[in-house]
């Protein structure tokens, strides 16, 4: 018996994909457990992402990245824009002058 709905599934090159993305967006770097569980939530999203069709990487980074819950690449920036705010040195400026 055949179903409507053909079986979706997943390659080693979607896996592939799915690990740069979230690399990209700054999850699996960290062993802290707190990250970790993060980290599994964020590719939870990923692989819901997949299976809804979303199969582009740069979608799936973008969905990722603004999603309710900031990504850790986020979070970095916004300390160094907060620190940058209360006196510190600008980003990207050469002090050899």
């Amino acid at each position: 018996m055949s179903s409507i709905f053909p079986q979706q599934y997943m390659d080693t090159e979607d896996i592939r994909m799915m690990r740069a993305v979230l690399l990209l967006a700054g999850y699996g770097t960290s062993k802290l457990a707190s990250d970790i569980k993060l980290d599994r939530a964020a590719a939870a999203y990923l692989i819901q992402q997949f299976r809804s069709g979303t199969t582009d990487p740069s979608f799936m980074l973008h969905n990722l990245e603004h999603r309710s819950v900031g990504t850790p690449r986020q979070d970095h920036l916004m300390d160094l824009w907060a620190w940058e705010n209360e006196g510190g040195a600008l980003m990207g400026v050469n002090d050899d002058v």
